[in-house]
């Protein structure tokens, strides 16, 4: 699971293996709630229909692209997770594709702060949630380019 010893170390391999799963499928659970509940509230919110919604969020503006963009990369994930489940697929090759996850909760990030409610109204909110998320993503990436050097099993 993780090849940075200091997980190792606080986390045995198992409850990482296990822990990496419950969140993956909570990721996909969540995403399709989200998209479930926003699609009919929305739609019925501004008498439109659900293909003129899907278009606006999609395609309409920057932002609207992050979204659809981040949404595919996330998909593609899923896709070769089970794929590699499945044993249709190698485990470089899905462990090379798992790296679509950093650009893909970034411009999910974007559409967060860009059109979330409470980002909206609350802009300490914003500014807290980036920095935290800026955090997270640093120290993950610089766990994983110091996984990649040699000397990272001494």
């Amino acid at each position: 699971m993780s090849k940075w010893n200091f997980m190792k170390e606080l986390i045995p391999g198992p409850i990482l293996f296990r822990l990496h799963r419950v969140l993956g499928f909570s990721t996909a659970g969540l995403l399709a709630m989200h998209l479930g509940l926003l699609i009919p509230g929305k739609t019925a919110e501004h008498h439109i229909t659900v293909s003129q919604f899907l278009d606006a969020v999609l395609w309409d503006g920057p932002v609207a692209n992050a979204t659809a963009i981040g949404v595919a990369l996330l998909l593609a994930v899923w896709i070769f997770s089970a794929l590699m489940v499945k044993k249709m697929i190698g485990m470089k090759f899905w462990k090379a594709t798992h790296f679509l996850t950093y650009p893909a909760l970034l411009l999910i990030l974007i559409h967060q702060i860009a059109w979330g409610d409470d980002f909206q109204e609350f802009r300490w909110l914003a500014i807290g949630w980036g920095a935290l998320f800026a955090a997270v993503f640093a120290l993950t990436i610089a766990g994983r380019i110091r996984a990649m050097r040699p000397d990272s099993t001494k």
